[in-house]
Order: structure tokens, then C-alpha cells, then sequence
């Protein structure tokens, strides 16, 4: 393997540790992706660690090929590979957030329209929602809402 080669690998393992890294951070330590059936026209798609890891990944590369010039970098100082490789991890790590939060904004959208057609809950409940991860607020907005039975 070349040199350029090495540097790509190292950003790429760099940026899906940033992305590994996001997914302890944001509720997503789960290996493959999950899907959630929010209602029966909407079904969300939770990344988990290893979509937040490609995802990372991606990043790492695609920062390091865009913004720090490794050509450059492998002849200045191995000061630059460095700082490159921070920045790999970081972007990956944001990259892989943006990712989630989107996750997330669905998800509270489909637990608000839960909690909207409940009964008033009790107020445990409602302190527990206002401190938890977005996957626990729609679990805990989807068992509020009242169910319907079928006549038959």
C-alpha cells in the first residue's frame, strides 16, 4: 500500500470512529439499522452503529480529500497528517450526528401526533418525557394514546 493509500485508510477509520463515537452519544448503540413503525404510513429507520460508522467513514474521507490536501500534508510535516486526522473524526462525528438528529426530529414528530390523541397523562410520565432520549419519548407518547378496538 502507498502512502496516499495509508493516509485514506487512517481517515476512513478515523471518521467511522467519530461516527461509532455519535452513536454512543445519541441513543443509537444498536448494530444495524432498526426500523420503527411509527403509524401505518410512516416507518422510521434508526441508523445504529454500523450506519453511523459508514456514515463517519464517508466523511473522514471526504474531509480529508476536500479540505487538507494530504498530498500536501505528507510532505510538510507529520504535524498536518495529525491535524487532519482530528478533523476526519470530527466531521465524521458531525456528519453522523446530522444524521440522527434528523432520526430524531421524525420521531418526536411521531410521538407528538401520538400524545396529541391521548387522554391527559400523568404527571410522572410527563416528567419522564421531558428528560429522555427521542426513541423513549415516542415509546413512552405511543402507550398514552388510548386503543381502539374492533367490533366484530
Amino acid at each position: 500500500m502507498d502512502v496516499l493509500g495509508a493516509v485514506d485508510a487512517w481517515a476512513t477509520v478515523v471518521g467511522a470512529l467519530g461516527g461509532i463515537l455519535n452513536a454512543m452519544l445519541s441513543d443509537n448503540l444498536f448494530l444495524l439499522p432498526a426500523r420503527v413503525v411509527a403509524n401505518s404510513n410512516v416507518t422510521i429507520v434508526r441508523p445504529g452503529v454500523v450506519m453511523n460508522g459508514l456514515v463517519g467513514a464517508a466523511a473522514g474521507i471526504g474531509v480529508l480529500r476536500a479540505f487538507t490536501g494530504a498530498c500536501t500534508a505528507l510532505h510538510e510535516s507529520t504535524g498536518s497528517l495529525a491535524v487532519a486526522f482530528i478533523a476526519a473524526c470530527a466531521v465524521g462525528a458531525a456528519t453522523a450526528r446530522w444524521m440522527t438528529n434528523e432520526v430524531d426530529k421524525r420521531l418526536l414528530r411521531a410521538a407528538v401526533a401520538a400524545a396529541a390523541g391521548a387522554p391527559a397523562a400523568h404527571p410522572d410520565t410527563v416528567s419522564a418525557i421531558k428528560t429522555a432520549a427521542p426513541y423513549s419519548v415516542f415509546k413512552m407518547a405511543s402507550g398514552l394514546a388510548p386503543r381502539t378496538r374492533l367490533s366484530g
